[in-house]
């Protein structure tokens, strides 16, 4: 996990509402299509990160927070076995809402995002 924190980071960190959120919906289009749910999961978790985290997240929550509610996360079946964000992650936190909303066992470390979104970066 901690291999792959700093993208996560740098991503949330400079991804520019303007100039991404067509690209990234684009990118997604097809993996809803072929019902890819695992994908879907994963990336629409971290989309939200960025409307939630985000040092722009004012600019993504219009953009991307109706797309991402009534096009990608009410097509997900309930029905789907949880899985981790990260690989080979074996922590299981119900606690997580922002997890449990993609139907995922566990997501970031928001503790560690935080900090990586803050100066000095670390990533």
């Amino acid at each position: 996990m901690r291999e792959m924190e700093p993208a996560v980071g740098k991503f949330v960190r400079f991804a520019d509402p303007e100039r991404d959120h067509f690209v990234l919906q684009a990118e997604m289009e097809p993996v809803l299509q072929a019902e890819e749910w695992p994908a879907l999961q994963r990336g629409g978790y971290l989309l939200d990160l960025l409307v939630y985290f985000s040092p722009h997240q004012d600019a993504w929550q219009p953009l991307l927070l109706p797309w991402l509610d009534e096009m990608v996360q009410k097509k997900l079946p309930k029905s789907l076995p949880l899985l981790a964000f990260f690989p080979r992650d074996s922590r299981q936190n119900p606690a997580d809402a922002l997890a449990a909303r993609w139907r995922l066992s566990s997501g970031v470390l928001y503790d560690r995002l935080q900090r990586l979104l803050v100066p000095p970066h670390v990533c």
